[in-house]
């Protein structure tokens, strides 16, 4: 599958967007709702190795830079999550819509109902940890989001280069 710089940048900015909008749009739960539960099998000590996902997607480091100058908040408005928990212990955050009608990013591996557990190995479940992982991109080598998908681990990665 081929695609051009633009297209690169669009797809992996918006795996980036996904992971910092559930740190920092979708901690806090309405009043009265229990989010789902999270099968037990997604324990780290019986889960088997992930799926590794490689892409080909590169994103450009300067493309990246003038994203990151524009700040976090220009992520927030096209993902939406829910936390995600294992007998009340939080996991990561489950991806309730994720830029609908949008075919640039038809190609990301993330999908509805995927819950993601970290971002370049960062747990990410408050505005906070989202604002280290974001900080450390100017310097990171890839963008690593783990995630799980129906029970299964999975992991995407896609390089930054200068």
């Amino acid at each position: 599958m081929s695609h051009g710089p633009s297209s690169m940048i669009h797809v992996a900015l918006s795996v980036l967007s996904l992971s910092f909008a559930s740190a920092c749009a979708g901690g806090a739960e309405p009043r009265g709702t229990t989010p789902a539960p999270v099968p037990s099998q997604m324990t780290q000590a019986q889960a088997p190795e992930p799926i590794i996902i490689e892409t080909d997607h590169n994103i450009d480091r300067e493309s990246l830079n003038v994203v990151l100058d524009q700040g976090l908040g220009r992520f927030l408005s096209n993902v939406e999550t829910e936390p995600a928990r294992d007998h009340e212990q939080f996991v990561g955050f489950r991806v309730v819509r994720f830029f609908e009608n949008d075919p640039r990013f038809a190609s990301v591996d993330i999908h509805v109902g995927d819950i993601i557990t970290r971002v370049n190995g960062h747990s990410i479940q408050r505005p906070e940890d989202a604002m280290t992982v974001w900080n450390e991109l100017r310097v990171a080598s890839e963008l690593l989001v783990e995630y799980v998908r129906e029970g299964e681990r999975r992991e995407t990665r896609f390089a930054i280069v200068n």
